[in-house]
């Protein structure tokens, strides 16, 4: 397998994944879900975060968690505040 090869499998699979959480993020429109999305590397994660946002309705807000956060729920209340964003 060539480089070239190995990397058209990697975007294949990252479409195929932001394709279904798009589609996740649109069914789930008016009720609580929690969806989490996780990529090793900034720059690719940038791009991805780009595309979703581009493949929604929906406008999502980025949240990063601290590595020291104990509890999901207190880290995301406290980065939120009063503000209710349709996606985060």
């Amino acid at each position: 397998m060539t480089h070239t090869g190995f990397c058209d499998e990697n975007i294949a699979d990252n479409d195929r994944a932001l394709s279904e959480l798009a589609w996740a993020i649109a069914m789930s429109e008016g009720s609580f879900k929690l969806f989490l999305a996780r990529c090793n590397y900034t720059r690719m994660r940038s791009q991805l975060l780009r595309q979703l946002q581009d493949r929604c309705a929906v406008e999502i807000r980025k949240l990063a968690i601290a590595p020291t956060a104990t509890t999901l729920y207190s880290e995301i209340r406290e980065q939120l505040g009063s503000d209710r964003p349709q996606a985060v």
